[in-house]
């Protein structure tokens, strides 16, 4: 067994992790652990545990977490054989720890090795134990537990560790090593400004490396602490240390260890004396948000050691144009050049430079060389060479290197450090995936700003105040530059030049992100949005440009790999490469597995240029390519979801048109949940193209999906846009179909227009004379007339539907028909002949293999079972019809039957029962945000009550 408490409390058991349970019974242990290997009675335990709030039953509680502890700790122990670990010894409990088995041993073993080294002089061997001990520390003792003993013990904890910092650092001063304890002693004095020892240790290691003007500002931020804080001037001590460096008094300087004094170190390669170079570009002001990725950059600092000899993190920091990569390094880089005392180097790359003039890494080198003030003489003419001068200077460094807007991992990897105390950061469209893959690098992928952080960059650049006196159009302007930092900063520079002007005449002005990029037009290309993402679309091959001028016709909001190989036209794994070539470029980013996103200005621009570059035969044909390959992949989709549905014609496939092919039931119910957002969109765009036969088949493919779901509201929307397009196309099945279906979700919505739009579908399916079309819309009416509670009127509907669907030999209508009729027969209180009618709709829907049919004669059956007063085949009944809802994923009849079926188990006190089904009901029905959900909390805060 091997425990940690300097940090989180974790336990092994070998190399397996072991699992400790609740929180208490984690505080048991971590107080057992404040005295391993010794015994400690029963009573001390449950003070440390509980003080003076122990509850009564504390012992047998005790008891309870040392039996769960014994079986976690030692498994192989017999249930009631004695333990190894944890064991009862009469007078109190003994928990074993072997020699390396805890961590806070183990820093109290390192701890008097260091006492041992220094009462024989073995400075070295001083530092080397201070290290090892406090290498074990991960955080505050058993963090995120809490008792009086563990509380107590985690201030005595720290107070020691803070103690062995500070004498490890000075350790290290006497060892000369000034340059490596600087970054890490003005952190430590940001975290502790009232310790005037490390105050003391920072002037001295400032002083030591020959940095005297910043070891008195140093002094001078102590005092002001101390000022400020306690209203005290600092300690003698301070004083006197401060008196000695103002006098340079030679003193500071005995007895110190090699190496250097000074702020310069002898580059051993070619003998030169290196300065301390500090070239990072001014910081963007009033810079805001980004706190995820800067606690990623953040967390690379650990990774720089102290000895500058471990290998160099690097940081790719990618993301589209305009998107603030340059801003976030800058402002990390000033944020954390304290803990860089060799300097900053800044390379700009220009890798997508306006005029392609991307930079030679040669090139690149020998300006990183000359300002590390390598003679040009003396800097050699080959890559190579240059590259290994490099390394061999930063060797013994600690820098930080901004290498800016690189074009790719072949300009980037010869600028690389070796192993060294250096820090690399990169900024680049290109994700350079493949320094990423052999360099270790780590990735920091830029997105777009949230409406927050928009907000906050405008509140900095141009007042609370402004904003808030205009909040819709504030509003606007975040939305128009859609999350883009350069288009958010072209804004505020305008609204900034236009005090007087309202920031709603800035928003007519700027119309919508849809009339193109001229919005976001200014004089200097650096910053004018078209200008910078022609930079990132002019370095694209021929075929990668093309397919981003046709996406861009797509209509959003995500985009995938089969959709874009059939707008474009060419086989998928083709299409894979290119779409990742527009990742890689940061033209698209892929937002979740396989998906895609193109963000708004970069639509336009994709949109601007398929105007400027294709024709408008190819335009319309990439959008009919795109309708088809969705209407086919749809269509398919619905005919596993609902295989009983009667079929349509689809449009055909354009040449090119790969459509998707789902495995199963299961598969297109994703496909339908991850492209629905698309659906919608589309059948917008196909409106607009007037592709019409697209828009209505898209709409009859969507309706099985979007009734499983309960998404009324967008069923009745996009049927809507059926119904347009059918009048345009003046087909009167389609127009019956289209009529059908908006008055099917008018029904859901309560609306008035259903009797209307049934009767209009009514008419035209009598006219053509389609009998299945006719009987469907009897059922809708008779349906209509159950919502209005109007039953009997519901029967002569229901009953020319029976007859209508025996006489087209339609054998899963005529189940749907006598399940109709048995229900309203239940409703109106014919129990018999309810159940005669749904028994022979049972056997029909079972023997022509429709389980939506079959679903809802169980739930019919449940009821009339249920009135009959039968609640054990109710209960069987419903089970049977939520278990096949479930499978066909139509969960809004699913939340009818379990509604239903907890009804039952509540008549019958079984209130367990009962509370199951409903919150499970509760949990589809809040998500569909439908009324019934508050008639279902309120049963279920009833049984809770009860209870």
């Amino acid at each position: 067994m091997r425990f940690e408490v300097l940090g989180p409390l974790r336990a092994w058991c070998g190399t397996r992790s072991v699992e400790l349970g609740p929180l208490q019974r984690q505080v048991v242990l971590a107080v057992l652990l404040l005295h391993a290997n010794r015994v400690v009675e029963r009573d001390r335990i449950i003070t440390g545990i509980w003080g003076s709030a122990a509850p009564t039953y504390a012992v047998n509680l005790l008891q309870k977490h040392v039996s769960a502890l014994r079986r976690a700790l030692d498994p192989t122990r017999p249930e009631r054989g004695p333990s190894g670990v944890l064991a009862w010894t009469g007078g109190g409990y003994r928990l074993t720890v072997l020699t390396g088995g805890l961590d806070l041993l183990d820093f109290e073993r390192e701890l008097a090795a260091a006492r041992a080294a220094r009462a024989v002089g073995d400075t070295p061997a001083v530092a080397a134990a201070l290290h090892a001990a406090l290498r074990h520390w991960q955080g505050p003792y058993c963090a995120g537990l809490t008792s009086p003993a563990l509380d107590a013990e985690r201030e005595a904890l720290h107070e020691r560790r803070l103690a062995a910092l500070e004498e490890r650092v000075e350790v290290d001063l006497g060892l000369g090593r000034h340059l490596a304890v600087v970054g890490e002693l003005r952190q430590l004095v940001a975290d502790h400004p009232f310790r005037e020892r490390l105050w003391g240790m920072l002037m001295l290691a400032l002083y030591r490396s020959g940095r005297q003007a910043e070891a008195i500002l140093a002094f001078h931020d102590a005092r002001r602490h101390t000022l400020d804080g306690l209203d005290v001037e600092p300690g003698a001590d301070l004083q006197r240390l401060h008196r000695q460096i103002l006098a340079a008094d030679p003193e500071l300087l005995r007895g110190v260890c090699e190496p250097s004094r000074a702020a310069t170190t002898v580059a051993p390669a070619v003998g030169l004396r290196l300065p301390v170079p500090a070239q990072l570009p001014h910081p963007v002001p009033g810079f805001v948000g980004r706190q995820a990725e800067l606690g990623r950059l953040d967390a690379l600092l650990a990774e720089v050691s102290g000895a500058t000899t471990g290998a160099s993190p690097v940081a790719v920091i990618a993301g589209m144009a305009g998107v603030g990569k340059t801003a976030l390094a800058v402002h990390w880089a000033h944020r954390v050049r304290g803990r860089f005392p060799d300097g900053q180097l800044y390379a700009n790359l220009r890798g997508y430079d306006q005029f392609g003039a991307v930079k030679d890494p040669a090139a690149v080198l020998q300006t990183l060389l000359h300002g590390l003030a390598v003679p040009p003489e003396l800097v050699p003419a080959g890559l190579d060479a240059r590259s290994a001068m490099f390394r061999t200077l930063l060797s013994t460094r600690r820098l930080l290197i901004l290498l800016d807007n690189a074009r790719d991992a072949e300009q980037v990897r010869p600028l690389l450090p070796g192993p060294s105390g250096c820090l690399v950061l990169v900024t680049s469209r290109n994700r350079l995936t493949g320094l990423v893959a052999t360099d270790a690098v780590t990735p920091v992928n830029l997105d777009l700003m949230t409406a927050v952080e928009s907000r906050q960059l405008l509140v900095r650049r141009l007042g609370a105040g402004r904003l808030d006196t205009e909040p819709s159009a504030t509003d606007e302007l975040i939305r128009q530059c859609a999350g883009l930092p350069l288009a958010l900063s072209i804004v505020a520079a305008r609204a900034a030049n236009q005090t007087r002007f309202p920031l709603s005449a800035l928003v007519d002005r700027l119309g919508t992100v849809r009339d193109g990029l001229d919005a976001f037009h200014v004089q200097e290309r650096e910053v004018d949005v078209r200008a910078v993402f022609s930079h990132s679309y002019q370095v694209l091959d021929p075929a990668t440009a093309g397919m981003f001028r046709l996406v861009g016709l797509h209509p959003g909001p995500e985009l995938t790999v089969p959709v874009a190989a059939s707008m474009v036209g060419v086989p998928q794994a083709h299409a894979d490469r290119l779409v990742s070539a527009l990742a890689n470029s940061s033209l698209i980013s892929e937002q979740a597995p396989g998906r895609y996103v193109l963000h708004d200005l970069l639509r336009a621009y994709a949109v601007e240029l398929a105007g400027i570059e294709e024709s408008g035969s190819t335009r319309r044909a990439a959008v009919r390519r795109l309708l088809d390959h969705l209407v086919l992949s749809a269509y398919g989709a619905d005919r596993l979801l609902s295989p009983s549905r009667e079929p349509i014609s689809p449009v055909p496939a354009a040449a090119g048109v790969r459509p998707e092919r789902m495995a199963d039931r299961q598969a297109a119910l994703t496909w339908f949940a991850e492209e629905q957002a698309v659906l919608f969109a589309s059948v917008e765009l196909a409106a607009n193209h007037r592709f019409d036969t697209h828009v209505w088949q898209l709409a009859w493919s969507m309706t099985t999906y979007l009734d499983r779901r309960g998404r009324w509201h967008d069923s009745a929307a996009v049927q809507t846009l059926a119904l347009a397009a059918a009048h345009r196309l003046g087909d009167e099945r389609t127009l019956a179909l289209a009529y059908r279906g908006l008055g099917r979700a008018d029904i859901r919505l309560q609306r008035p227009d259903a009797q209307e739009h049934l009767a209009a579908a009514l008419g035209l399916f009598t006219s053509i004379g389609d009998r299945r079309g006719q009987a469907r819309t009897q059922l809708n009416f008779a349906w209509l007339c159950e919502r209005q509670g109007r039953h009997q009127d519901a029967l002569p509907h229901v009953l020319q539907a029976v007859d209508l669907f025996w006489r087209c030999d339609d054998r899963i209508g005529v189940a749907d028909a006598l399940n109709a009729l048995g229900w309203f027969h239940a409703k109106l209180g014919g129990d018999r002949a309810a159940l005669a009618c749904c028994a022979e709709a049972l056997a029909l829907a079972q023997g022509t293999g429709d389980e939506d049919g079959e679903a809802h004669v169980w739930d019919s059956l449940g009821y009339i079972r249920d009135l009959c007063g039968q609640p054990r085949e109710a209960i069987d009944c419903y089970q049977n019809a939520v278990r096949l809802w479930r499978e066909l994923g139509d969960r809004h009849f699913e939340a009818d039957a379990l509604h239903r079926l907890g009804d039952v188990h509540h008549a019958v006190a079984e209130p367990g029962a009962a509370r199951s089904a409903w919150t499970r009901a509760l949990a589809i029905l809040d998500d569909f945000r439908h009324p019934d959900a508050g008639q279902v909390r309120r049963k279920l805060g009833e049984i809770r009550e009860a209870a």
